[in-house]
């Protein structure tokens, strides 16, 4: 199974397709993030560099915090959002009983080198 997968997410009316990974946009989340699996229309289109669509303004990043046992530390995971679901995506991870790549999630918030414009 591939680590990663094309994504879109709208940019007004243009659909911008970048990489990411692929346990983390799922069926259940891409509402929430705002992050959807490419659609076949857009599988040929160009793909953008994650960071460049954060300096544009369309993706913001979040870390989400998880329980990895009772022995280790707890693990950081980063998804992409678009700026549109910021409220949306840190209240569905922040709510009681998510888990997230399997690893309840602890909590959630902006990550910690986010610029927002």
């Amino acid at each position: 199974m591939a680590r990663t997968q094309l994504c879109q997410a709208m940019d007004g009316t243009k659909v911008r397709v970048f990489r990411a990974s692929a346990v983390m946009y799922t069926a259940g989340t891409k509402d929430v993030l705002g992050v959807y699996p490419v659609e076949e229309a857009n599988a040929n289109d160009p793909v953008y560099d994650t960071g460049e669509l954060m300096r544009t303004g369309l993706l913001v990043r979040l870390a989400v915090q998880c329980n990895n046992g009772t022995t280790k530390p707890p693990i950081t995971y980063r998804l992409f959002c678009t700026k549109e679901k910021i409220n949306e995506a840190l209240t569905y991870y922040n709510s009681n009983g998510r888990t997230l790549n399997g690893k309840s999630v602890m909590n959630a918030g902006f990550e910690r080198r986010l610029l927002i414009k």
